[in-house]
C-alpha cells in the first residue's frame, strides 16, 4: 500500500513537470516573443528572493531599457520556482526580459523567451526604447506627504477653533 501510494505520487509530480513546461521547448522567433509580451526590457538581475506566497521566486532588475511600456529604474519580477517552468537569473548578469503585467506586478517564465545573449542584436531589432520613467514610489510618496500635511491642517484647525470657543 505505502508503495503504490509513493509510485502514485512520483508519477503524478513526474507527470506535472512535464507536462507544465511543454511551452519551453517552443523556439519562437525574438519578434514573437516580443509581440507575446506585455512588456519588454533589458535589466540585470540584482537580488533574488523566495515568493512564497505566488510560489516561486521574486527577482529584482536595474533596468537600462523598455519596450512597449516605460519603467521605473528597478522593478520586480515574479517567476515560478524553476521545477515548474521558471526563468533562472542568474544574480549581477544582464538580460532580455519579457513579462507579462497582471493587476500592476510583473511576471515571467521559462515560456517568454527571456534570453542573455543576443542583446545587442536584439535591441537593434526593438528599435528605440521607451526609456525609464519618474519612480511611481516618488509620485506615491508625494501623495503621502500631501495627505499628511493636509490631516496635520485640519487637526490644527480644529484645535484652534475649539481654543477660541473657550475663551
Amino acid at each position: 500500500m505505502r508503495i503504490g501510494l509513493i509510485l502514485f505520487i512520483g508519477l503524478m509530480v513526474a507527470s506535472t513537470s512535464v507536462y507544465a513546461c511543454e511551452c519551453c521547448k517552443d523556439s519562437l522567433s525574438a519578434q514573437e516573443y516580443f509581440e507575446k509580451a506585455d512588456v519588454v526590457f533589458i535589466g540585470i538581475a540584482t537580488e533574488e528572493a523566495d515568493n512564497w506566497i505566488a510560489g516561486g521566486k521574486k527577482f529584482t532588475f536595474v533596468v537600462e531599457d523598455a519596450w512597449k511600456q516605460a519603467l521605473n529604474k528597478v522593478i520586480y519580477v515574479s517567476t515560478p520556482f524553476s521545477h515548474q517552468c521558471g526563468s533562472r537569473f542568474n544574480i549581477g548578469e544582464k538580460y532580455v526580459v519579457h513579462v507579462m503585467k497582471k493587476k500592476g506586478k510583473y511576471s515571467t517564465d521559462c515560456c517568454m523567451g527571456n534570453t542573455d545573449t543576443h542583446i545587442d542584436e536584439l535591441k537593434l531589432q526593438f528599435g528605440k526604447g521607451l526609456g525609464l520613467q519618474i519612480s511611481s514610489n516618488a509620485d506615491a510618496l508625494m501623495i503621502g506627504v500631501s495627505v499628511t500635511l493636509l490631516i496635520v491642517l485640519v487637526v490644527f484647525i480644529f484645535f484652534v477653533h475649539s481654543y477660541r470657543s473657550k475663551s
